[in-house]
């Protein structure tokens, strides 16, 4: 997945997770069902924080693996295809 695929679906991720956020906040009758209460409080609120940091760190997060040697270099990829 490139870089820019993997933000487009990161961006649409935090924009549902955001909304499920609004509808905890703002909405009085969800909050009564147990179920939406603990899912939002247990997945979409730390799913949110640690996606929202990886795509600020991801500059970071690509370089560090590519020193590592754990990503490769998507233009040498395609360099040994051609070959």
């Amino acid at each position: 997945m490139s870089s820019k695929q993997l933000r487009i679906v990161m961006r649409w991720g935090h924009i549902v997770g955001g909304s499920i956020v609004a509808a905890f906040v703002y909405s009085g009758t969800l909050r009564g069902f147990d179920a939406f209460v603990l899912a939002t409080q247990v997945v979409v609120i730390p799913a949110l924080i640690i996606s929202g940091i990886v795509m600020w760190q991801l500059p970071l997060i690509n370089k560090l693996l590519k020193q590592a040697g754990l990503k490769r270099d998507p233009r040498a990829e395609a360099n040994e295809a051609a070959h």
